[in-house]
């Protein structure tokens, strides 16, 4: 997938214990998994934002009609929406007039469910969480004018649920990506961290001209501050990790996963098999892939 700098993880469940971590992958992949999440065995994860408006194909409908330019996505942008070429057109209508914070954590209860992940930021940005970082590209500004992850991280911890958040890194039409010529943002890659100091470098030469610049790990920084009690959290790259380390050292608590670690680690949920450990299937592409071939 070519113009994509994207970094989708997983999730590993990790609980700390007396033992100090350090923010390094041996360190982070060391931790143990919490019974809570063994005994779970059913989870549900979230996707809903600006994507579920027009509801065709998945959450990557933008790179599909912008990037990709699917045959299929095209004719249908054009047959439902007539000339509309900008997808944040589509924010305005995501109202979300009908959700139901507590009636959304009934259902979770009633079907099983032990612990929920909700997709607090996909791959175009838009943030279901009035996220400063983010100008007004979120759920409290435009659209439901809502702070969705905050009403649904109450009414499902109200349920005896585990909440758990997902973000992924700001891209596809950010235009720090799209305007840059040195392509230090890369191509797909399966193992982006490879890449990753080629933009760091780009970072730090942009931020010594203009300080507005922001990067995931501000969003990190932000969701642990603002909901400090979540055990879950989704992350992209070394910055985050670092910021994790740190957050879940004072707390003594916490779960994560990167998906481009070794499948040694306690849950894989890679673009691969399991290799016998623990696997979320929600967060294996290579499962969605399968189902669309057959």
């Amino acid at each position: 997938m070519s113009l994509i700098f994207l970094f989708l993880c997983t999730i590993l469940f990790c609980a700390f214990s007396a033992a100090e971590y350090k923010p390094d992958w041996s360190s982070i992949d060391s931790r143990p998994l919490p019974s809570w999440f063994d005994d779970s065995k059913l989870g549900i994860f979230t996707h809903w934002g600006v994507y579920s408006v027009p509801a065709f194909e998945d959450a990557w409908f933008w790179w599909y009609w912008q990037g990709e330019k699917k045959p299929e996505v095209l004719d249908f942008v054009a047959k439902h929406y007539g000339n509309r070429t900008a997808y944040a057109d589509f924010a305005h209508e995501f109202t979300g007039e009908d959700f139901d914070a507590d009636h959304y954590a009934e259902i979770v209860k009633s079907s099983g469910a032990r612990y929920f992940v909700f997709t607090s930021k996909h791959c175009e940005g838009f943030t279901n969480w009035p996220s400063k970082y983010s100008w007004n590209w979120n759920s409290k500004d435009i659209g439901p004018h809502r702070d969705i992850v905050g009403e649904l991280k109450h009414s499902i911890q109200k349920q005896g649920i585990h909440f758990g958040l997902y973000y992924s890194l700001y891209t596809w039409f950010h235009p720090l990506y799209i305007s840059d010529p040195q392509r230090n943002r890369s191509e797909y890659v399966q193992q982006p961290q490879l890449h990753f100091d080629k933009w760091r470098a780009r970072e730090e030469s942009i931020r010594s001209v203009d300080d507005k610049i922001w990067f995931q790990t501000d969003y990190a920084r932000e969701l642990l501050r603002e909901v400090p009690e979540c055990p879950i959290l989704e992350a992209n790259i070394d910055g985050v990790a670092r910021t994790y380390a740190q957050w879940a050292e004072e707390r003594k608590r916490g779960l994560i996963y990167f998906r481009d670690i070794p499948h040694k680690s306690n849950v894989t949920g890679t673009m691969a098999t399991p290799h016998h450990t623990k696997w979320l299937e929600a967060t294996d592409d290579s499962l969605e892939d399968f189902l669309k071939r057959h």
